[in-house]
């Protein structure tokens, strides 16, 4: 049997094994190799290397697109995670018949004044949909701007981790109010 990408249970310490990030599929029962006194029969928990761009899943593209070969363009990994995002934040509520609570309140607020309040409220409106709807990540922050040149664009940022790896990724959303 080749043990190539499998390390022993004993090198993760057991929040990485017992985590909730882990899938079920990453646990893997194998013979272990013959070691200096244990029986070559016994059995030992293995954890299997599981490569990050299939944990984070692999989906469309978006907007959905062929690409050159007349198949339709995926992507996966942390791109993945970054397009989920940026479809929760220009889905409104109620825009999917199956799954109606799905989408960003911000929408609500394209007519409203450029003010504080409008900007406090759509920041708490980003960060209540992505802790909702995207369990991949963990929000760090969400700060509203708007550019002095342009005022009726505000631009969502938003500081996010991926649970998987705690690589930091940030993302900007453009959101255009009384147009």
């Amino acid at each position: 049997m080749d043990f190539a990408g499998i390390i022993p249970l004993q090198a993760f310490p057991s929040w990485a094994v017992l985590g909730a990030y882990a899938p079920k599929t990453a646990h893997k029962q194998v013979a272990s190799p013959p070691q200096a006194g244990m029986p070559p029969t016994a059995t030992y928990s293995w954890f299997q290397v599981i490569d990050m761009a299939d944990f984070l899943g692999t989906g469309w593209k978006f907007p959905i697109r062929v690409n050159g070969r007349g198949g339709l363009s995926y992507v996966s990994g942390a791109d993945s995670v970054a397009e989920a995002i940026w479809i929760i934040l220009s889905t409104p509520p109620n825009s999917r018949i199956m799954e109606p609570h799905f989408g960003c309140g911000i929408h609500n607020y394209v007519f409203a004044p450029n003010n504080a309040n409008t900007v406090a409220a759509i920041s708490q409106e980003v960060r209540r949909a992505l802790l909702r709807w995207e369990p991949r990540i963990d929000v760090l922050d969400v700060r509203v701007e708007s550019p002095e040149e342009s005022p009726n664009t505000l631009f969502i940022h938003v500081d996010y981790r991926i649970r998987a790896n705690n690589a930091f990724h940030n993302l900007v959303y453009p959101f255009y109010i009384n147009e």
